[in-house]
């Protein structure tokens, strides 16, 4: 079949979908955490996105913070700037210091608020005023100024930019970061020998795991909802044991079923192995994966 560079492009664009199973009184109680980082992973590239890529922060300062009070305007401003900065070791940012990168938003904290919707996801927000990047003026009234604060250091050669959708966030990786990697080919206790990628990987004294499938040797295993929960948990306590952690290290777990009536038998196996004291949230997606 020949299709043109066009075509192609749409045939491989970004597809993005919403769900609507997070309990309210949970985002609350998250965010309202002294240790709770704000970010968005909203697709830029989708033609319908979620309504977070152009107003998750503006929603944090004016429906959480200035309206709902669930916290200060000054904690919600920390959550996603010094808080963030800190935890991913990015140097001179995230603070309006002498010497440090001008990364500056101007915002009214009467009128700020998120105006994007499900329907209409693409509005810019209200009561942002301007935005520099690196010390250049890049947005302002509710439009990208065509600058770029490109960054110059010694930092991994990323461009930021600010795309019009207000305070996007985008991390530097420094060379200095000490990553590891863990279940790659040939290692132990991912399920399948035989894919590439990694499972897990531990960077700034956090270790972040990928999703796991109840497979064995390659192949998703027989048997129903408690013996594929089962094998789902062990080949992520494998990954754990190959990184010298436990379960009492585990923070947050996110499993994806199949059928929501499994929910009860699925809860049973995870307190086998984690107790009640884990935080856990649940999808339906294909099979068990924890």
């Amino acid at each position: 079949m020949e299709r043109d560079a066009t075509g192609s492009g749409e045939a491989f664009a970004t597809g993005g979908r919403g769900y609507h199973n997070t309990s309210e009184n949970d985002v609350r109680r998250i965010l309202s955490h002294p240790a709770t980082m704000v970010g968005s992973d909203g697709l830029p590239n989708d033609p319908l996105p979620h309504p977070r890529l152009w107003g998750a922060f503006p929603r944090m300062l004016g429906h959480y913070a200035r309206d709902e009070g669930v916290l200060t305007l000054e904690e919600a401003v920390r959550k996603m700037t010094s808080l963030t900065a800190r935890r991913f070791s990015l140097s001179e940012r995230g603070e309006v210091k002498v010497g440090f990168h001008a990364d500056l938003v101007v915002f009214d904290p009467e009128r700020v608020r998120d105006t994007a919707t499900f329907a209409q996801p693409q509005q810019a927000a209200d009561g942002i005023d301007a935005v520099w990047v690196n010390g250049v003026l890049t947005y302002r009234e509710q439009a990208v100024t065509g600058a770029r604060g490109t960054f110059r250091g010694a930092r991994v050669g990323i461009e930021t930019r600010c795309s019009g959708r207000v305070l996007k966030l985008i991390c530097f990786w420094k060379r200095s970061w000490k990553m590891k990697r863990y279940g790659v080919e040939g290692s132990k206790g991912q399920g399948s020998a035989h894919m590439p990628f990694v499972r897990a990987v531990e960077a700034d004294g956090w270790l972040f795991v990928s999703g796991q499938t109840p497979m064995e040797n390659g192949e998703v295993i027989n048997g129903g909802i408690v013996e594929q929960s089962h094998k789902a948990i062990q080949n992520v306590l494998a990954i754990l044991q190959e990184a010298c952690y436990g379960t009492e290290h585990v923070v947050r777990c996110g499993v994806w079923l199949d059928d929501p009536r499994d929910f009860a038998s699925f809860n049973k196996v995870f307190k086998e192995y984690f107790g009640c004291s884990r935080s856990i949230s649940a999808r339906i997606r294909r099979r068990a994966r924890a």
